[in-house]
This record gives structure tokens, C-alpha cells and sequence, in this order.
């Protein structure tokens, strides 16, 4: 009986000191890093959480699995680190989460979970913003009425507000009897606080709305800005005007010659110009 109740005690003992020596070793584990694509996400964004952990231990550390809680942020592939295996020392891992912000703006929270094989486990918080700030589109020069069949300049300014960048930022007319030289205009990336101009050579047929669709990505998330431009029709000084005038009829023999002078006296080229 004491033979029994002394091998207890010393399996007891090992245990202890086996869960005391692995959970030394996963001391050594922490998170040194994390990135968010996007930075900040937008209502309904898809993105990623890339947490790095290393081992700076000298003992391999097993983990049983990895996760990301949260009660507010969706997780898309919630079961890809349901088993992990072991980071021997000095080695880091990675571990990529596809998650949806389908809340409200605010910052958010969601737990990093990393759970030991042998030494309980690791929380981490990481802060995930959500803003929906757009992409803003404004007018900086405009004429107040389009001339029928003249090419009219139109210039926008597309600002990005936001925290974060944006990409692949295209800018594309639209509208009832609208033509435009441009089928649209590529911008690329916007900086936060970053405007740039784009200018369109617009022909409108009659009175209409003249649309300008400003899409970008935020991350691999499409938004859209729309703005929209009543269309009037009616003339304006600076159009080109053409004033016939020192018309001067000659008679020599069977021939009659008509002379005269063709100016332009508005502010713009004319072109394709008949004389009959």
C-alpha cells in the first residue's frame, strides 16, 4: 500500500513539474504583430486579421488550436486553426482570418485566442475600426448652361476623407443624350486627406442629368460615390460665334464672285466650318 500511494505521489509530482515546465515555455509565446487589410474598414467591408506570434523561447511550445472571439465581428473561416501543432523556439507563425464588419461605426474588439496544448492560453485585443466615411466628389468647374452640339469642359474634384487609403479610384460619366470623349477616367490611389482633379469633354443633346459614378476599393471591397448635374441648355458667351461680314459681289464676263470675311468673335474654337 505505501509502495502505491509513494508512486502516486511521484507520478503527481512529474506532472506538476511537466505542466510547470510547459507552461515556462509558452511564456515565451506572444503576438508581435498585427495588420488589418483594410486599415479601416466601411459597414459590410470584408477584410483580413493577420496575427504573428513567436516563439523568443528556447523550448518548443505545442498549441492546440487559434481563433479569433468575437460577439460583434464576423469570422469566415472560424475553423482553420482548429489545430495548430507546435512553433519550435525562435520561430514565429502566422495565422490569417477572413472576417465581415456587418456592425455600425465604432471601434471594435475582437479577442485573439491562442490555446496551449499543455499551459492554458494567450488573449490578445485587437482594435478593428469601422468607418464609413465615402469618397467625396464635388464640382470645381462647370458651365451654368451646355450649348447643343458643343463640347462643354466639366472638372471634378474626387477628395478621400477617410483614415485609410483607397484604390483603384475610376471616375465614369453617365446620362440621357450625354456623349463624352472619356468612357471614364482612371485615378488610382487616393492618400487619406488626398484630392485629385479629372476633367471631361461633355456634348449634351437637350436638357438632361449629367452623372458622374466615382468608384474605388477600400481593401478589395467596391463603394460607389454618385454625383449628379442638372443639364440646361442655352447659350453661353464663351461658345464659339461667327459673324459674317464685308461681303463683296463682283460681275466679270459670265462670272459672279461673292467675297467676304468669317470671324469668330466668342471664346472658344469653331470647328468643321461651311460656307454656302
Amino acid at each position: 500500500r505505501w509502495l502505491l500511494v509513494a508512486v502516486i505521489f511521484l507520478l503527481i509530482a512529474g506532472a506538476a513539474a511537466a505542466a510547470t515546465t510547459a507552461e515556462k515555455a509558452a511564456s515565451y509565446v506572444g503576438v508581435t504583430s498585427v495588420s488589418l487589410e483594410p486599415e479601416v474598414f466601411m459597414q459590410d467591408d470584408t477584410g483580413t486579421i493577420v496575427v504573428e506570434v513567436k516563439n523568443s523561447g528556447s523550448d518548443p511550445v505545442s498549441i492546440a488550436r487559434a481563433e479569433i472571439l468575437s460577439s460583434e465581428i464576423e469570422v469566415l473561416n472560424y475553423q482553420t486553426y482548429d489545430s495548430v501543432g507546435t512553433i519550435g523556439p525562435g520561430n514565429t507563425m502566422k495565422f490569417t482570418f477572413h472576417v465581415r464588419a456587418g456592425v455600425g461605426e465604432g471601434v471594435y474588439f475582437p479577442m485573439f485566442y491562442l490555446d496551449f496544448t499543455d499551459a492554458g492560453s494567450l488573449r490578445y485585443p485587437i482594435a478593428l475600426e469601422v468607418e464609413s466615411t465615402p469618397v467625396s466628389v464635388s464640382v470645381v468647374d462647370s458651365p451654368g448652361s451646355f450649348s447643343p452640339g458643343t463640347k462643354n469642359k466639366v472638372t471634378l474634384s474626387v477628395n478621400n476623407p477617410r483614415k485609410d487609403s483607397v484604390s483603384s479610384v475610376t471616375v465614369t460619366p453617365g446620362g440621357e443624350g450625354i456623349r463624352t470623349t472619356q468612357g471614364s477616367v482612371f485615378i488610382g490611389t487616393l492618400a487619406p486627406d488626398e484630392a485629385k482633379s479629372v476633367t471631361f469633354e461633355v456634348w449634351a443633346d437637350g436638357e438632361t442629368e449629367l452623372s458622374f459614378d466615382v468608384s474605388y476599393r477600400n481593401g478589395l471591397n467596391t463603394h460607389h460615390s454618385i454625383l449628379k448635374i442638372p443639364v440646361t441648355i442655352g447659350g453661353r458667351e464663351t461658345a464659339a460665334e461667327l459673324v459674317v461680314n464685308n461681303v463683296e459681289v463682283t460681275r466679270s464676263g459670265p462670272l459672279v464672285t461673292i467675297s467676304g470675311d468669317v470671324t469668330n468673335a466668342g471664346l472658344e474654337d469653331a470647328r468643321a466650318i461651311k460656307v454656302t
